[in-house]
């Protein structure tokens, strides 16, 4: 209905020009806010795996073979 209106004014070309810009803005912001979140993650999950790794590193997990 809203592209309706607008295609009366503008040609189809034009608005999916205008469209593709509206979604490329949207994704730089979204990977600009997955990236800093990315970032704020990384040192807890570090953390994590050093505490696995202190307190269960030298226990075995079981024989594995090349049959399981």
């Amino acid at each position: 209905m809203f592209t309706t209106g607008i295609s009366r004014f503008a040609s189809k070309s034009s608005i999916a020009s205008i469209r593709s810009q509206l979604l490329r803005g949207k994704a730089t912001v979204a990977a600009g806010s997955l990236k800093a979140r990315v970032s704020e993650l990384i040192p807890e999950k570090q953390k994590e795996l050093k505490e696995i790794k202190t307190k269960y590193g030298s226990k075995s997990l079981g024989e594995t073979t090349v049959d399981m």
